[in-house]
């Protein structure tokens, strides 16, 4: 295995308010927080209602723009 970089990411479909990833977010933050060099960073989707059109929810949803524009920020704290 390769070098731990002790950050995490939690990246869900869902919106960061009152979503899943709040939970996980949290829980890592309590249980794994001496072990953490960086805050626990959360990325989902829009904060809107989830789109019926296949074209409106590809631009809902994270795309890997925004993947690795939160993944540099986490690797530079």
């Amino acid at each position: 295995m390769g070098e731990n970089t002790h950050r995490v990411l939690v990246l869900t479909e869902a919106s960061l308010e009152f979503g899943p990833g709040a939970e996980v977010a949290a829980w890592v933050g309590e249980a794994c927080f001496p072990w953490l060099d960086a805050p626990v960073m959360r990325l989902g989707s829009e904060d809107t209602p989830n789109p019926a059109s296949p074209v409106l929810e590809a631009a809902w949803l994270p795309d890997i723009s925004r993947i690795r524009t939160k993944v540099e920020a986490l690797l530079a704290w």
